[in-house]
């Protein structure tokens, strides 16, 4: 069994084991952030020029998040595969973000119940020897007896973020006051924040709830 149903976690040791995961990948991180702003400072002088910066960072995106997700899973002796299954992360990413979306717009709850469901998937995804469909599976059943605190640690998050963002945006509107504030550098770094910060939460609730607990604890301890 790939999950411990009778466990419970509590919102407080969600969130800090989340910024505790992501304190195991700084240097990734880092390198992750400085892509992205090097990235967002090319200048656009054609549209095939942009094109190619659209694809460049659609690549860097995936893959990035891929290697610090395996950098912060083997750091933490929860990596069981390391083979790289980038395109399946991918495909991953865009279905739950689709139906997520989708459940958001219905009533904006069911949105954020979803994605407290399926918050675990990637990390199945990228610690085990599991297909796209088998990881949201393991993260639906894991997630069973903690949809309210996962859901409740989801939402926190998407309201830190907003904060960021808007901080960042403000900022960015600042220095570069033409063009969208989305495509400044402080916009694309306020982007970029909320996939890292709920990969924290990801793997904080894998390592809370699945059979590997044991290997983390050691780490945190």
């Amino acid at each position: 069994m790939s999950y411990i149903q009778e466990k419970r976690v509590e919102l407080r040791d969600l969130i800090s084991g989340s910024f505790s995961v992501l304190g195991l990948a700084k240097r990734e991180l880092a390198i992750y952030f400085s892509v992205f702003l090097v990235l967002s400072l090319l200048p656009e002088t054609s549209s095939a020029i942009g094109s190619i910066v659209t694809i460049v960072s659609l690549i860097a995106y995936f893959l990035g998040q891929y290697l610090i997700y395996q950098a912060i899973l083997r750091e933490a002796g929860l990596l069981q595969d390391d083979r790289k299954r980038v395109f399946g992360f991918a495909a991953m990413a865009l279905m739950l973000g689709f139906a997520i979306h989708v459940g958001a717009g219905l009533f904006i709850i069911p949105g954020i119940l979803l994605g407290a469901k399926w918050i675990m998937a990637p990390a199945y995804l990228v610690a085990r020897d599991r297909n796209v469909f088998e990881a949201i599976g393991d993260s639906w059943r894991a997630s069973e007896f903690n949809t309210g605190q996962l859901a409740l640690a989801y939402l926190v998050f998407w309201l830190i973020w907003l904060v960021i963002f808007m901080v960042l945006a403000g900022i960015g509107t600042a220095i570069f006051s033409s063009g969208s504030v989305v495509q400044s550098p402080f916009g694309w770094l306020a982007m970029h924040s909320l996939p890292v910060m709920m990969m924290g939460l990801s793997i904080s609730a894998y390592r809370q709830l699945s059979d590997d607990t044991g290997s983390l604890r050691q780490v945190f301890a």
